[in-house]
């Protein structure tokens, strides 16, 4: 899938998240260009975690509703 054109890793690691089948993305932040294609690949954006954290750790967060 190819939904955007813009330049820039940022956006070609969304473009990787959407084709990967990803339906959510848990990150401690995202840039805007990134958002946008996110956005427009209809997938979940979860921010703000810590950047010492297991991906174990964020993904039980994120099953119990600890994190939104």
């Amino acid at each position: 899938m190819n939904i955007t054109r813009q330049s820039g890793a940022g956006p070609k690691a969304a473009e990787l998240i959407i084709n990967k089948g990803a339906q959510v993305l848990l990150t401690g932040h995202v840039g805007d260009k990134a958002e946008d294609v996110l956005k427009k690949g209809n997938i979940k954006i979860v921010t703000g975690l810590n950047g010492n954290m297991k991906v174990n750790e964020a993904l039980n967060l994120y099953l119990n509703s600890k994190l939104s």
